[in-house]
């Protein structure tokens, strides 16, 4: 008896459970997010906004460094930039965006920081016109 419910147990897990827990455009928009007063929607939450940006630009670095990136949606920091100027261009977009709130937030990141800090080699940035590319990107689990 208790084999069956521990197998039906973790049936049911399996079977709930998605294959990975993607950070949404919506819930990025929270965590990097701010009220009228200038003051977090959650304490400390930029924290958490920041790290998962940091992340990402950890993930395209790597992936640049062994030749792997997209060079059409690449793009290169500048050596003085800070996380909080990162966070308030990637706010800025993902509020822009808001439409996508299920999507995956990597995606609405990388074309944030593409559109604000283009390669010399890359395309150019992302406009309104751009919306179909954007949304395929965006719902793309390529990146």
């Amino acid at each position: 008896m208790i084999q069956k419910l521990f197998a039906g147990l973790i049936l049911t897990t399996v079977v709930v459970m998605p294959s990975h827990a993607a950070i949404t455009i919506g819930a990025l928009t929270q965590l990097c997010g701010y009220d009228a007063q200038g003051r977090e929607l959650a304490p400390s939450a930029h924290a958490s906004c920041q790290s998962y940006m940091a992340g990402i630009i950890d993930y395209h670095d790597l992936f640049r460094s062994v030749g792997k990136t997209t060079p059409s949606i690449d793009f290169c920091l500048p050596q003085t930039i800070t996380y909080t100027d990162l966070q308030r261009v990637v706010l800025e977009y993902l509020q822009s965006h808001s439409s996508f709130a299920d999507s995956p937030a990597a995606s609405a990141v990388v074309i944030a920081l593409h559109n604000d800090f283009p390669c010399a080699n890359s395309m150019a940035p992302l406009t309104a016109a751009d919306d179909q590319a954007t949304e395929d990107f965006l719902y793309s689990e390529d990146y």
